[in-house]
């Protein structure tokens, strides 16, 4: 039974959801000596992409993060469950909106003095994955998880501590590893 309704969904094209960046903003109040505090508010558009599919989300995880270097291990910085988005019959679409915050997170004195820098020069390029799992509500499969990953620009002007989006990528691969505190998802 399992193998024909896999194949039936293979067979019907179904696609997996997608989610763009709408829109963000970001709060960085302090991030001097080793700690790090910011907000982030962040609009996402859920789309399904198929054309006789509903989807429904069972659980949605927003995670940021930051980059040191391309080679490195990505920084940890903040990591919620978020409300997911509405049920969404086929080719529709919703603007999903949700907020990420840390507090004297500890992210050592280089990382601090790095995001510090990138705001007084005026940017500041921070990773975003959302995690989650959906199931397709017309034929009744099992939940399937589904991640994106975007790198994310934001825009300071001089003096101030809240910045803009600058440029949001398109989803990217998600291959950076989070490194201290580890990551740990629960649904």
């Amino acid at each position: 039974m399992i193998v024909l309704i896999s194949n039936a969904v293979s067979e019907l094209g179904m696609n997996s959801p997608e989610f763009r960046l709408h829109s963000a903003t970001m709060s960085l109040p302090n991030a001097s000596a080793s700690e790090f505090t910011a907000t982030w508010d962040v609009t996402v558009v859920a789309f399904n992409p198929n054309h006789k599919v509903n989807i429904s989300y069972d659980s949605l995880q927003a995670t940021i993060f930051y980059v040191t270097d391309p080679f490195a291990d990505a920084v940890l910085l903040a990591t919620k469950p978020v409300p997911p988005p509405s049920f969404l019959t086929a080719k529709a679409q919703t603007t999903h909106r949700f907020r990420v915050e840390t507090v004297s997170a500890y992210v050592g004195d280089e990382v601090a003095r790095e995001i510090s820098e990138g705001r007084a020069r005026g940017g500041v390029t921070f990773g975003l994955k959302m995690l989650g799992w959906y199931r397709y509500t017309s034929c009744n499969t099992s939940p399937r998880k589904f991640e994106d990953c975007y790198q994310v620009e934001f825009g300071f002007s001089p003096g101030n501590w809240t910045g803009e989006l600058t440029r949001a990528g398109q989803s990217i691969a998600c291959e950076h590893k989070a490194r201290s505190p580890p990551q740990f998802f629960i649904f």
